[in-house]
């Protein structure tokens, strides 16, 4: 029903292989939330998602999310840009950006969102955005960050926020 949909594993990993330009792109029509059998993302993923590589990576979603997994979303030296008309980047757990160039730009929607706030089995606190290294420009109708319970951003990190 989208592009790309992981439904089982531990920890899913996507690579932009160097050198390399990959595009990724959704033109359905506006999904139903409610429809449990449609998933609201260009990448959906029910399991925690891995995007690295130092290729570069182009997502595109005409009426529906960029990326967005139902645990966590950690991105690593990758040239990543989401265009996506709701949410460009979202974890119902946490969201971590290591490193890398990322573009976000989501004209309905948030361009970093995290939904949960509970603990985990293992003491670790869910909903976090945590933006460690890399230049990340957001361009969002809504917030920029919106995090369900936290934001991190370290000072190596070089920000740019429009609306």
């Amino acid at each position: 029903t989208n592009p790309i949909t992981i439904l089982s594993g531990d920890k899913v990993t996507l690579s932009a292989k160097k050198d390399y330009n990959n595009y990724i792109h959704d033109y359905r029509e506006e999904i139903d939330s409610e429809n449990e059998n449609q998933y609201l993302a260009t990448i959906y993923s029910k399991v925690d998602l891995d995007i690295e590589g130092k290729g570069n990576l182009e997502v595109y979603s005409k009426y529906n999310n960029g990326i967005h997994t139902k645990d966590d979303l950690n991105i690593k030296n990758l040239n990543l840009h989401v265009q996506c008309a709701d949410n460009a980047l979202k974890a119902n757990d946490n969201v971590t950006i290591e490193s890398g160039n990322i573009n976000l730009i989501a004209t309905k929607g948030d361009g970093i969102k995290t939904v949960n706030t509970h603990i985990s089995n293992k003491g670790n606190q869910k909903g976090i955005v945590t933006i460690l290294a890399g230049t990340v420009r957001i361009t969002a109708s809504k917030d920029a960050i919106d995090s369900a319970y936290n934001t991190i951003i370290s000072e190596e990190v070089k920000l740019i926020i429009s609306k």
